[in-house]
């Protein structure tokens, strides 16, 4: 296995430890009617699909493929910037979504990691060899795998940090989307 590989398989410990990124919103209580709305605002047109979106919007406004909908029946309605206002904030819900799932699946590979002997075997001869496939290490690449190890060893002994540690990552995620859409809308 090579340094790159090893690297990318410890990334995600990176991720999770090292940057910030909120809890997915919870759908509304009344799913069947945002499913509903969403469903209008998706098979109609004009007016019609334009009040099934801000109906859906409605019940949760952090619904991207409702803001989706919205722009694309107020683009048909010729009500061009409302569209791209509409468009751009399903742009960014879409981000934000998709940060939350790179963040949980971070997570999940972080959990398979820990749990992982072969692997974390493999970081151990990494660092005390100074080599990776007899390619030497440079003193970068062995410092970050170190940190890497350390980090490992830290969640092994309190599992339950991991959990907090990516919570504290999806509410930073949540909080930086509130800030952007404020400053935008």
């Amino acid at each position: 296995m090579n340094y790159q590989k090893l690297t990318a398989i410890c990334f995600g410990l990176l991720i999770i430890i090292g940057l910030s990124c909120g809890v997915a919103p919870s759908l509304a209580a009344e799913t069947g009617t945002l499913e509903n709305e969403i469903e209008q605002c998706l098979a109609l047109e004009g007016e019609a699909a334009l009040a099934g979106c801000d109906r859906a919007i409605e019940i949760d406004p952090s619904s991207a493929i409702a803001w989706y909908g919205r722009a694309r029946a107020l683009e048909t309605l010729n009500r061009t910037p409302e569209a791209t206002t509409a468009d751009t904030r399903a742009q960014l819900l879409a981000q934000y979504y998709n940060c939350l799932s790179t963040v949980l699946g971070r997570r999940q590979e972080v959990a398979n990691l820990l749990n992982d002997e072969e692997r974390i075997a493999e970081i151990d001869r990494a660092i005390s060899s100074g080599e990776v496939d007899g390619e030497p290490l440079n003193d970068e690449q062995k410092q970050r795998l170190q940190e890497i190890r350390e980090q490992i060893l830290a969640l092994q002994q309190d599992a339950s940090s991991l959990d907090a540690k990516t919570k504290n990552t999806l509410d930073q995620c949540r909080t930086r989307l509130q800030e952007i859409l404020q400053e935008r809308f």
